[in-house]
Formats: structure tokens, C-alpha cells, sequence
């Protein structure tokens, strides 16, 4: 992995936090390929899309508890995905005068995870009590509450001050729940892109229909999300209501493996560049990359040839060597 002194060209300590962010966002942005080797490939997804969407803190806060609840993370990663985001607190650990219910084991009392168990279980009374103790946990209360469809906590919260942002919305519609995705936007929750994108990445596609009718906006991510998770009912209604695309959705469907997916992207005239066949090798995804490149999807075979797949190294090594093209497709 390069360091980030070669990212910006100046040491670590001395840099600017906005400007650490700042290049490591551009190179999200420009799909750079050492980038998908910072966490396992399993949370790939998750981590580029989070740090795509400019996350506010709620949607930090939630989103990489999530991401290192699933991964390990070495130190110094983790000191990369902190530049990323505005983040400023992982696992915040509970007031330890704060009684916790019984079947709270000790070794674990206190933890974010507990508190999100009691959102996610609808128990009002323990979100109050912690919130009380702890009041920097207000700010994940509503995308929990959504997330879990637990409509009383977060009227709770609403009413009790805890903030909301996007992500609120977000979390109900990755949930599919249309319920809570009412209240919230009645009660003027604000909503993006990602709305539709959540309800997509599940396959909700009456949730995607009702924030469509409602004046939802949505972009490239939804189908991204659809491809990604091999939800063909979602993707073919978005892209028959006008949902924009780009080569992020052949990039994401061959990263999960869904040859199928890609070939109705390609056959609808979907674009695909480079990193189709990157990503695609890096997840051993042979016949994806196999497929791509017999149909012309362009490549680089010194990136793809660093695939930790014995078959896949196998196959890119036997490929001619001017069989190399960076021209997107």
C-alpha cells in the first residue's frame, strides 16, 4: 500500500486534515486501484460508497461502526479511513454509571453495539436513560431507529432533540420501510441520491417508486446499487423511468461476480472502462473477467495480474503482453 506521504507529498504529521481528506477523496473518485486493498474485499463496497457520498457525521458514525463491526482494519488503515470522513468517534463507549439492563454482559456493557441493540429492539426507556448519560450517541438515534423500522424511537428521538440528516431516510429505504420513509419526509426529513440507491441495493422497488413519485432525486448509484447486488427487477425499472448510469455499474456488477448483470448492462448500452476487468480479477471473478475481455472491455494486465486468485494470475499471465489497453470502453 503507498503510504500517504506519496499520496501528498508531505509527511504525515504536517499535513493538513482537509487536505489528507481532500486527495484521498479525489483518488476515490478517480477509481485508484490500491484503494480496494485498504479493507477486505467484502466491505470494498461499503467503504467506497461511503466515502463517495461525502458522509455527513450520522452517516459516519453508522456506517463505519458497521464496516470495522465486519472487518479487521490494521492500525494504519484506520488511520486512512479517519482522513476520509469527518469522523471523529468510533465504538463510543457508554457512561459506566449508566444501569444496563440484565443480559448485558459485562465484558461488552457499554458499547456502541449495545446501544444500537436497544434502538433496534425499541426500548425506549434504555435509548433515553443512555442518551441522558451519553449525549453524543443523539446523533445516531434517528438513522437506527429508521433502519430497524422502529417508528416510536424515533419519534422519541425527534422530539427529544436528536438530530437527522439524509441518512435517516437512507436507512429506512435500506430497510424497505416505507412506514418509517413516510413519517420522516412528513416531518421534513431532508433526502438525496442515496435514498433511492438504499432502497435499490435491497431490492425495494416500491420504496424506490414512492420516493420517485415524491421528488426524490436519484444518480449514477442506483443503478450502481442494483447491479452490485444482482437486483435485475430494480435496475430495469430505473433505467425505463430515466435513471442515469456510467461504467461505476459494469464496474460494481463485475466486482460482485454478476456475469449475468453485466451482460444485460452491456447489451443496453451501459459503458464499462478499465476497471471492470480490475475488479473483477481482484475478486476472482475469472469468468466475469473472461467474458469482459473477450467482448473488449479495455484493461490494464499489470493491475489485474495482482489478483491473489491463482487461477486468475494463471489466466491474465498467459495473455499477450501488447494485449494491453487503457482506452475505456
Amino acid at each position: 500500500m503507498k503510504p500517504l506521504a506519496m499520496l501528498n507529498g508531505v509527511d504525515d504529521d504536517e499535513a493538513p486534515l482537509d487536505t489528507k481528506r481532500g486527495v484521498l477523496l479525489r483518488m476515490v473518485d478517480a477509481k485508484e486501484e490500491w484503494l480496494f486493498g485498504l479493507v477486505d474485499g467484502v466491505s470494498e463496497a461499503a467503504l467506497l460508497s461511503l466515502v463517495e457520498s461525502r458522509a455527513a457525521s450520522q452517516s459516519v458514525v453508522v456506517e463505519l461502526s458497521k464496516l470495522f463491526d465486519k472487518v479487521g482494519v490494521e492500525n494504519h488503515v484506520t488511520e486512512l479511513l479517519k482522513l476520509m470522513v469527518p469522523w471523529h468517534r468510533y465504538e463510543p463507549r457508554i457512561d459506566e454509571n449508566v444501569e444496563l439492563p440484565p443480559g448485558v454482559g459485562s465484558d461488552v456493557a457499554g458499547s456502541y453495539g449495545d446501544f444500537k441493540d436497544f434502538v433496534e429492539l425499541g426500548a425506549t426507556n434504555w435509548v433515553e436513560r443512555i442518551v441522558q448519560k451519553c449525549d453524543h450517541l443523539r446523533v445516531v438515534v434517528c438513522a437506527l431507529a429508521a433502519h430497524a423500522s422502529q417508528l416510536e424511537v424515533l419519534k422519541w428521538a425527534r422530539a427529544n432533540g436528536c438530530p437527522w440528516d439524509e441518512v435517516t431516510c437512507e436507512s429506512a429505504a435500506l430497510g424497505g420501510h416505507l412506514d418509517v420513509l413516510r413519517w420522516a419526509r412528513a416531518n421534513e426529513c431532508p433526502w438525496d441520491g442515496a435514498t433511492c440507491a438504499g432502497a435499490a441495493k435491497n431490492g425495494h422497488l416500491e420504496v424506490v417508486k414512492w420516493a420517485r413519485a415524491n421528488g426524490c432525486p436519484w444518480d449514477e448509484r442506483t443503478c450502481a446499487a442494483a447491479a452490485r447486488e444482482g437486483q435485475f427487477h430494480v435496475l430495469e425499472w430505473a433505467r425505463a423511468n430515466g435513471c442515469p448510469w456510467n461504467d461505476t455499474t459494469c464496474l460494481w456488477a463485475a466486482a460482485a461476480g454478476n456475469l449475468d448483470v453485466l451482460k444485460w448492462l452491456r447489451a443496453n448500452g451501459c459503458p464499462w472502462d478499465r476497471y471492470t476487468c480490475s475488479v473483477a480479477a481482484r475478486a476472482g471473478h475469472l469468468e466475469v473477467l473472461k467474458w469482459a475481455r473477450q467482448n473488449g472491455c479495455p484493461w490494464r494486465k499489470a493491475a489485474c495480474v495482482d489478483s491473489t486468485h491463482p487461477d486468475v494470475q494463471a489466466w491474465v499471465r498467459r495473455q499477450p503482453d501488447d494485449d494491453d489497453d487503457d482506452d475505456d470502453g
